[in-house]
């Protein structure tokens, strides 16, 4: 399942840059990070894609979506 992700769970689940400067990442499993907009066509495209493979790696991979709108 792919999660959406506020500014919070972002700096909690994936980066916290108003705390460091360096690149940090803060999962403990590799990630696939979606920006994608609710008008854009091929997001929507890729939106099941993604969806199967969160189900496929399900335990071995998150995969996140951040609203650029939002």
């Amino acid at each position: 399942m792919t999660e959406h992700l506020t500014k919070e769970t972002f700096l909690s689940k994936v980066f916290n840059y108003e705390k460091n400067k360096e690149w940090k990442f803060e999962g403990d499993k590799p990630c696939v990070i979606d920006f994608y907009a609710d008008w854009c066509g091929p997001c929507k495209m890729v939106a099941p894609v993604l969806e199967d493979l969160a189900k496929d790696f399900d335990g071995k991979l998150d995969i996140f979506k951040v609203n650029t709108e939002e």
